[in-house]
């Protein structure tokens, strides 16, 4: 899925980390990753939390992004799901020139947009028509009040 490829390319080695019943989440550290070190120097060393054992406001910055993206995770996995159920999403048909070879890349999706423009002309006639029905019954309900 795409969402979750670029929050773990805006955050890494950060990672949300959710328990099953509760709200929030915990900042994850992927300290096998080699990123975040302990050199035992103290120097040129961002540290993750204050003396008080509070997040450090780098720390808090990251946080809030993953926290965010993952949000925006949700978000965007309910909106490719509401394409992919309309139709609107295709299979992407992607080559790259590599040296001399044409290379098929596989295992992409993209908007159908020959769907997209019909449904938009259907849709928005059905908008104008939701549009028109609500702005008359506004105006009678404001006509009856008066």
């Amino acid at each position: 899925m795409v969402a979750t490829y670029l929050l773990s390319c805006v955050s890494y080695p950060f990672s949300l980390i959710r328990t099953d019943g509760v709200e929030e989440g915990g900042l994850g550290i992927d300290v096998d990753s080699g990123l975040v070190v302990d050199d035992g120097s103290g120097e040129g060393v961002e540290w993750l939390f204050e003396a008080d054992l509070t997040l450090a406001s780098t720390t808090k910055s990251i946080a809030d992004l993953v926290d965010f993206s993952k949000r925006d995770q949700v978000a965007t996995a309910r909106a490719v799901s509401a394409f992919s159920d309309a139709g609107l999403i295709k299979p992407w048909p992607l080559t790259m020139q590599v040296g001399d070879q044409q290379i098929s890349v596989s295992g992409l999706n993209c908007i159908d947009e020959a769907v997209l423009r019909a449904r938009r002309r259907a849709l928005s006639q059905v908008a104008k028509s939701v549009i028109l029905r609500r702005c008359l019954w506004a105006a009678a309900f404001h006509g009856a009040r008066a």
